[in-house]
């Protein structure tokens, strides 16, 4: 279940790109995945919910976006 590990990365990136001077809350991340990359969006959005709770990314909604192959 790599999509857990993808979750994790997800939040320690948009973590970061909250300044650490205030409270912030981010309201969505919009994110692009191959279609041949066999990342399971349902499994992607699961893991992010249950990643983000008690963070400024609680109340986020994922986007997904799917990339056809070229």
């Amino acid at each position: 279940m790599h999509e857990l590990a993808i979750a994790s990365e997800v939040i320690r990136i948009a973590l970061e790109s909250v300044p650490s001077d205030r409270d912030a809350n981010i309201l969505c991340i919009n994110i692009e995945i191959g279609e041949l990359s066999c990342v399971q969006s349902e499994s992607l959005e699961f893991a992010f919910q249950a990643l983000s709770k008690a963070t400024p990314l609680e109340n986020a909604k994922l986007n997904i976006t799917r990339i056809e192959p070229l």
